[in-house]
């Protein structure tokens, strides 16, 4: 076991306020007990935090000379000096944590290292040490954090509700419970269980031996059978970048970035670049919003990466960035590319498809997709990339496709005098005769087409009134109005939505099959207390046990038809809008949002005369027509003497 001593050079080493609310010390204690080689942390809160934080581990402990160093600042264990940072095995280094925490709250400390016969206690009031004392403890060591902020009124103001705070803990213990499978871990808030990740042994792997199974057991025992039994694991290695992991299917997309894991070393990081080159490896394959869910771990030499960047230590940087990030994306697509090719193939043998058709009730992770599609729960074999195949020939290949890769040209559609001229008036729809549309037959998939040879593909307007399936032509005597027709059914719906809400008596329906909805731990506790906010706004919601809850009614103004997983993405995303905020303060949001969900949106064809008329009446007849719930404007008019302009027709 390493002393502790005061860091030489330590102010090379990244420096900065650490602790930013209860989450920040748990992360901080946390890794010290990782550090500590331990393999049971369980973790007891009290007020999510603000009260008492407490973490036991059976790690190595402190030793007894040490005790009280380790509460000053720029003492560590880990380095002796700053020379040392580029060789960090250890996910602390700075020495600050242990003071940051002191100085702002009540700690007691009991250490005992298996070769001492007894512990020590240590009690410390602001940073001063009020009580240093001998006694029996259990090997390792327990810390206790009490009444955190108490002396900066300011900064104890502004820490968030308890559910928020709640949320930000458990992701914390949530994704080190991805990275250490091997280590038990246990959060208990307020008496209650919230996360118990026991620890994987051979005992655990039931799927056959594979080098990835402890991980796969943890991702489960975190998310369940679904998101686990929809992962693709991936497995690269060519003795510079060692790559592990699970890519999710399309099937368990995301509506935002939160649930994805980037580890470094076995660090928790977040790097913009990596991100966004594996959303854009995923950009084939899933719809517009969407993100895709995966957990990688990416290994490197320690002098390969440097994490004294930023106080967090969440930050990286890596040696040779423009070089690590183009083979990177080499890496990370082939990977990509080639596992969804192996899971299509292993769908489509074994006709899983057709198999699970009938299934009824699936998981909140299951949205992206109305057909529900789950591979057998036999384990997949790691794609692996043939690490002797040349990077450097990957990269050229790479760049050539690039290059011969074709885009599809747009057309520009107009209309033609085969057309029947149509000119209704935006302040007067009703008693006109003249037909909106042409009698073209909507089951036609041929548009007529103007032979051209200099001028770019030309496609007639959809019956001459609709154009590039967004926007609604209309003329009068003096200009042209376009309508953007979501923004238009979006503004229907915002103040229907708002009327009903106003009205204290919002109509629901009962599902016949209530639906199941399964979450993450850090959405549990929340969605709990979220329970009689959400009825307020028709979705009537009950705790199953677990991370488990049931959907029973939604707003009648939701089609009962709608695909189960569009309902509880809807109720997803209405949660999250209440997440960092109070319902009430969200409430306009929220009322955005669910008129939103229900109007037309951009790229739908209006066929019928009698829908593009009852859509005009009813945004007339709107208290503000002329914007949609988002402030972006409902139409735009351009005067024909405009047009005149554009065509040089001014005198």
């Amino acid at each position: 076991m390493r002393k502790i001593h005061l860091i030489e050079g330590y102010s090379k080493i990244a420096a900065g306020e650490v602790i930013e609310r209860p989450a920040s010390v748990v992360k901080e204690l946390l890794e010290n007990a990782l550090d500590a080689e331990a393999d049971q942390i369980f973790i007891t809160i009290e007020n999510a935090g603000k009260n008492l934080i407490q973490i036991q581990d059976n790690g190595k402990g402190i030793n007894e000379d040490d005790m009280e160093i380790a509460f000053q600042s720029h003492t560590s264990s880990k380095i002796k000096s700053a020379d040392e940072l580029d060789n960090l095995h250890t996910l602390g280094f700075r020495g600050e944590a242990l003071a940051s925490i002191a100085a702002i709250s009540q700690i007691e400390i009991i250490s005992h290292p298996a070769h001492q016969d007894y512990g020590k206690k240590l009690e410390i009031f602001e940073g001063k040490i009020k009580n240093n004392e001998q006694c029996g403890a259990p090997v390792g060591t327990t810390i206790k954090v009490a009444n955190l902020f108490f002396n900066l009124p300011v900064r104890k103001k502004f820490m968030r509700s308890n559910r928020v705070e709640l949320g930000h803990i458990t992701d914390v213990l949530t994704r080190y419970s991805l990275a250490y499978p091997k280590v038990h871990f246990k959060l208990i808030h307020n008496s209650i269980v919230i996360i118990n990740s026991p620890a994987w042994s051979d005992q655990n792997n039931v799927e056959g031996k594979n080098n990835l199974d402890p991980y796969k057991y943890a991702i489960q025992t975190i998310y369940g059978k679904n998101v686990s039994s929809n992962l693709i694991p991936i497995h690269f290695n060519d003795g510079n970048i060692k790559l592990n992991g699970f890519i999710g299917s399309p099937e368990i997309s995301r509506s935002d970035k939160s649930a994805a894991s980037l580890f470094v070393n076995k660090r928790l990081v977040t790097n913009n670049k990596i991100s966004q080159l594996i959303i854009n490896s995923y950009k084939d394959y899933l719809m517009r919003n969407r993100f895709p869910f995966y957990i990688i771990y990416i290994d490197v030499p320690p002098n390969k990466v440097d994490f004294n960047i930023h106080p967090s230590k969440k930050t990286v940087k890596f040696e040779d960035e423009s070089k690590f990030f183009v083979d990177l994306q080499i890496i990370i697509n082939d990977l990509i590319i080639g596992g969804f090719k192996q899971y299509h193939t292993k769908m489509n043998e074994e006709g899983k498809q057709k198999s699970n058709k009938d299934e009824t009730i699936i998981d909140y992770w299951t949205l992206s997709n109305p057909k529900i599609i789950k591979p057998d729960l036999s384990p997949t074999p790691p794609l692996i990339m043939n690490s002797t195949k040349s990077i450097k020939s990957a990269r050229s290949q790479y760049s050539q496709d690039k290059k011969t890769h074709k885009t599809t040209q747009s057309h520009f559609k107009i209309g033609d005098n085969t057309s029947k001229p149509f000119k209704p008036s935006l302040n007067s729809v009703k008693d006109k005769k003249n037909s909106l549309i042409s009698s073209q037959s909507k089951s036609s998939t041929i548009k007529p087409k103007i032979n051209v040879t200099q001028l770019p593909p030309l496609n007639i307007l959809n019956s001459g009134i609709q154009a590039g399936k967004n926007y609604l032509i209309f003329q009068n005597d003096e200009e042209l109005v376009l309508i953007d027709q979501h923004a238009a059914h979006e503004r229907i719906n915002y103040e229907k939505v708002q009327e009903i809400y106003n009205s204290k008596t919002i109509p629901i329906q009962t599902l016949l099959v209530p639906l199941k909805m399964e979450v993450s731990p850090n959405e549990t506790e929340f969605i709990k207390e979220a329970i009689p906010e959400m009825k307020t706004y028709g979705f009537e919601i009950e705790h199953f046990g677990r991370n488990t809850f049931i959907i029973r009614t939604i707003p009648v103004f939701i089609n009962m038809q709608s695909n189960e997983a569009l309902i509880k993405d809807m109720c997803m995303e209405i949660l999250n809008l209440g997440k960092e905020h109070s319902f009430s303060e969200k409430r306009r949001e929220i009322l955005q949002f669910m008129g939103c969900h229900k109007s037309i949106t951009a790229g739908d064809e209006i066929w019928s005369e009698e829908k593009i008329r009852n859509l005009i009446q009813q945004l007339d007849s709107c208290e503000n027509p002329h914007a949609c719930a988002h402030g972006r404007p409902v139409y735009i008019k351009i005067p024909f003497k405009e047009l005149d302009k554009w065509f040089h027709r001014t005198t």
